[in-house]
């Protein structure tokens, strides 16, 4: 059916603008993670985290394991897409 009240008018969007501060921020803190954490460690919880996908286990224990390892949502999402792979649409 139709709206029984309409408009002509088109109504102003207002986009939002995001704070260029607040995202270098957020790139000094990742920087800043990434020097602090233990390389060695997290570059094992991400294999064991690659390993536990292919073999089709409970992903929890391995993702949690790498983000206390202080791996970056990132970095674990990139883990998960070289065993998934990136969803493709059917053409």
């Amino acid at each position: 059916g139709l709206n029984r009240f309409t408009t002509d008018e088109v109504p102003p969007i207002d986009l939002h603008r995001p704070d260029p501060t607040v995202a270098k921020g957020a790139i000094q803190e990742i920087e800043e993670l990434r020097k602090q954490r233990d390389p060695v460690a997290l570059t094992r919880a991400l294999d064991d985290l690659k390993s536990v996908a292919t073999e089709g286990g409970n992903l929890m224990p391995p993702t949690l394991e790498a983000i206390r390892a202080l791996g970056t949502v990132g970095e674990v999402s990139a883990a998960l897409r070289e065993i998934f792979r990136e969803w493709q649409a059917p053409s």
